[in-house]
């Protein structure tokens, strides 16, 4: 409010004394005397106004100003028009009746004038804040974690009324956890200040938020949380490893009631957990019981559940125990859709695609997890083709099974031979199986293919399939050999490679792009020790352990930093010595002398994530590995505490991990998980 200051009245009184002595002359003629003439009239001579200085404390606030005006003798006049007037009226007003009004903060004077005469007193106008006020925004019900519809809205007045800008507003969440986002940080020009309200997350109930400007009382909002997704599972979820966890879920609207038909995604599982196959949304009483099957990694899991009508995100957290019973694999033999093993005891697995009876089981269904191969023999050597197996046993005999001339048996081309059948003219100290043909080497050295021919994978000189084993042409004594999907490479006693078959993308290695039908000397003069034959690309490893690649490059499977085609070897980038390597049908793996994994290629086939490199990157876990293999998209490779992990494209269960998800990363492979 205004606030006048001491008014001094001023009160002239004139004292005249004297004695004023007029001289006496008699007029002899008439005997009268003579006076002096009138005092001089009165006139304005100052104007005295009720107050000094006003003070006011608010905007549109209001005083009125009177003003007295006394003539050279002190004496009051009346009837004497006065004007009034503001040194700077953005300040204050006032009008002609003396009545001021402040505008702004800020120092003036108004001045009153009378004739000549004028007086003039100091105004000051500086706003105080008066009262906060709430407009709007209190008492609402949302989702927590989730913006609340409407915005919170105060006001800040002074005294009059007026809005007070440019004030600070503090916000503070005083229950509840959420957040305040103020849209401004001062008030505006109508004095108000807005903020939005994203309601804390967790479980339903109360929240409150408090607006405040310092000395004033304290605006609060309060707001109603229902938590969109609840875990009603009593107690912590915890379990086995492999152990299935019932994760029983509520979803709710915003005001606590329970919805259905509520759409459930569960993502970003850690530990290689999976939720079983079950219900995708809530049910009429708005629950869903899904089933968490804890992954091979013992502790913390972790996985997210999500609305995603809304994006609402619940995290939850799983204890893994237990001690896990790996598959204990000496040989693993990635095929195309299916793998194959060989155990510590000699026993052979497989596991994936059976549609050609790859895996030699009574039907044609896909298997998840590394299943027994019926055989009464100990193995030593085992391989997957396209659509066909075929295993070494300790003896050196040769047994195939599955679809096509490379079974080693006479092909109609529509029967199957459904379990393991020996394969004449064996023999063989070592097997290789190819795509549609394998290749062994006997202990003379002499190199043996037999199966589907075309583009002269064969080596014989011809393109007639066979389905007996026939030598390979050149008269070499053999030492390694690898057969690809449509070529086979191999180095011989004196450390020189050769391959033949398809050579369109230069993985002859022989300078050229035809194909051949009988073994080339693979250019650039290395000496090698092993050479890898994947898809459209071959791989090798030199005797001073560099390693080197060729053929099609359009997927970084050389490891040279290019993408283009090489019709001789290039070497590997990294600068790491090499003790194996493989090539598959868009990518490469190795192992180095430090016994760490490397692969290089496409993005989500080496074992890194969702990323692809034109060079050797290093795979994960960090262990020792001791060999790695591959022929066409997914992989597995061997620990040294002989443990097996796979990843790639796992459609048809050919990972051996219990499901049909493809992994991006490697992922060991366990029989069970044992009691800790």
């Amino acid at each position: 409010m205004a606030d006048p200051g001491n008014s001094t009245s001023i009160t002239k009184i004139l004292v005249a004394v004297g004695m004023v002595l007029l001289p006496l002359s008699f007029a002899c003629s008439d005997g009268k005397g003579k006076v002096d003439p009138d005092p001089d009239p009165s006139r304005p001579d100052s104007i005295a106004l009720s107050s000094d200085s006003i003070a006011f404390d608010a905007i549109g606030d209001t005083i009125r100003v009177g003003a007295t005006v006394f003539d050279q003798y002190g004496d009051v006049m009346t009837g004497v028009s006065i004007s009034w007037a503001s040194d700077n009226p953005t300040i204050a007003l006032v009008d002609q009746s003396g009545l001021i009004t402040s505008v702004r903060d800020g120092q003036t004077e108004i001045r009153a004038q009378g004739g000549a005469i004028r007086s003039s007193l100091k105004v000051e106008v500086m706003q105080e804040p008066d009262v906060l006020e709430a407009l709007e925004g209190n008492n609402q019900f949302q989702w927590t974690g989730f913006l609340l519809p409407d915005s919170l809205r105060v006001r800040l007045t002074d005294a009059a009324g007026s809005p007070v800008v440019g004030t600070v507003v503090a916000w503070d969440v005083l229950e509840g956890d959420g957040t305040i986002l103020p849209l401004g940080d001062q008030t505006d020009l109508d004095g108000e200040a807005i903020a939005a309200w994203v309601l804390g997350t967790g479980e339903s109930g109360a929240q409150k938020v408090s607006a405040a400007v310092a000395g004033l009382d304290t605006v609060y909002f309060d707001a109603t949380g229902s938590a969109p997704i609840t875990l009603m599972t009593a107690g912590p979820l915890t379990g086995p490893m492999l152990d299935t966890l019932t994760t029983l879920l509520l979803t709710r609207d915003s005001i606590g009631v329970p919805q259905s038909g509520i759409p459930i995604e569960f993502r970003d599982i850690s530990g290689f957990g999976e939720i079983a196959q079950g219900p995708t949304t809530s049910d009429i009483n708005g629950e869903l019981n899904a089933g968490w099957v804890l992954g091979p990694t013992p502790g913390p899991q972790e996985m997210t559940v999500v609305r995603t009508d809304i994006g609402a995100e619940l995290p939850l957290t799983a204890s893994a125990t237990g001690i896990l019973d790996p598959w204990p694999f000496e040989v693993t033999a990635p095929g195309f859709v299916h793998t194959c093993a060989v155990d510590n005891q000699g026993a052979p697995f497989c596991w994936g695609t059976n549609e050609h009876f790859q895996l030699a089981s009574a039907d044609t269904l896909p298997v998840e997890l590394p299943q027994a191969v019926p055989t009464g023999t100990t193995w030593s050597q085992i391989g997957g083709g396209q659509f066909h197996t075929c295993g070494l046993t300790t003896g050196g005999a040769t047994f195939c099974w599955g679809q096509g001339w490379q079974t080693g048996q006479a092909w109609d081309s529509v029967s199957f031979v459904e379990t393991p059948t020996a394969v004449a003219g064996g023999g063989f100290q070592s097997l290789h199986v190819g795509g549609y043909h394998n290749c062994g080497i006997k202990a003379d050295g002499t190199a043996w293919c037999w199966g589907d021919e075309v583009e002269g994978r064969l080596g014989n000189g011809t393109l007639v399939p066979t389905n007996v084993p026939t030598v390979v042409s050149g008269g070499m004594t053999w030492t390694g050999l690898s057969a690809g999907h449509f070529h086979t490479c191999g180095v011989v006693a004196n450390g020189d490679a050769y391959c033949w078959g398809r050579g369109e993308e230069g993985q002859l290695g022989n300078g050229g792009i035809t194909d051949q039908t009988a073994p080339v000397l693979v250019a650039n003069g290395y000496t090698w020790t092993k050479v890898s034959a994947g898809r459209w690309h071959s791989c090798g490893i030199s005797a001073a352990g560099d390693a080197l690649c060729w053929g099609e490059g359009g997927t970084n499977q050389l490891g040279n930093g290019s993408t283009a085609d090489q019709t001789s070897p290039q070497i590997v980038g990294g600068g790491h010595k090499w003790a194996d390597i493989a090539a598959g049908a868009f990518h490469s793996c190795g192992v180095d002398t430090n016994m760490k994994l490397y692969c290089w290629g496409r993005s989500g086939y080496i074992g890194i994530g969702p990323f692809g490199s034109s060079t050797p990157v290093v795979v994960l876990p960090a262990y020792n590995w001791r060999s790695v293999d591959t022929r066409g998209t997914h992989t597995c490779a061997i620990s040294l505490a002989r443990e097996t992990f796979c990843w790639g494209p796992n459609s048809f269960g050919q990972l051996g991990v219990g499901n049909l998800v493809d992994l991006e990363v490697p992922r060991i492979l366990v029989r069970g998980v044992l009691a800790p």
